[in-house]
């Protein structure tokens, strides 16, 4: 019989799921993406959006394989420390710092957080349940499941009970993408960040980050 090995870095782009090389959500997203094409053509042509839950599984699954490297490997060591005010907050281990992650996906960045400060107090949320259940095992399996929660909740809505430190999220500032997403997925980027304001803790200084 014959045996062969692969070739140097396959292995890390292919098989390793949290190496920084990792691919393996890059045909997932494809798929996603070929499935709602028809959708896709009639918001373009309407202005419409295409709601999340129709792409469907491999969506959720892509885009989570794809962030998880970065989460795992960058989050606490490279991003954190580049933006000094949540860095000092989040090193602080003198209480409980609350933390919300809207959008939190299959809830990687909420794990990560919680196992880089052992102080922290995470809740997650997103508009996806097959999400959130994933989230959930994923915590429980890493450990951290008594520190970190998610929760079904559209981030248009109220959620939360304004006790937090940190409101982190991902959200689309581009006004094109923006109407988009209202009208498809009833996410409205300014009435988020007004929600997130709502969430912050009202007896102490606490902060917004959002990225699209």
């Amino acid at each position: 019989t014959a045996s062969f090995t692969t070739a140097p870095g396959v292995r890390e782009a292919l098989v390793e799921e949290t190496d920084p090389a990792f691919i393996g959500g890059l045909p997932l997203a494809t798929a996603a993406g070929f499935s709602v094409m028809p959708e896709l053509l009639k918001a373009f042509r309407s202005g419409a959006g295409v709601p999340y839950a129709s792409y469907g599984e491999d969506a959720v699954e892509a885009q989570a394989a794809l962030n998880r490297p970065a989460f795992v490997n960058e989050l606490a060591s490279e991003w954190i420390p580049r933006i000094p005010d949540v860095a000092a907050l989040l090193a602080d281990s003198s209480r409980v710092t609350r933390v919300a992650d809207v959008g939190c996906g299959l809830g990687w960045a909420a794990i990560e957080l919680a196992k880089a400060y052992p102080h922290l107090r995470v809740d997650g949320y997103d508009t996806d349940e097959e999400s959130i259940t994933r989230a959930r095992r994923n915590a429980a399996d890493a450990g951290v499941s008594g520190r970190v929660t998610f929760d079904v909740v559209d981030a248009s809505s109220p959620y939360g009970d304004g006790r937090y430190d940190l409101v982190a999220g991902v959200v689309s500032t581009d006004p094109e993408r923006s109407r988009s997403a209202a009208a498809g997925m009833g996410i409205d980027p300014a009435r988020a960040y007004a929600d997130a304001i709502g969430m912050l803790d009202a007896w102490r200084d606490g902060m917004i980050v959002m990225t699209s």
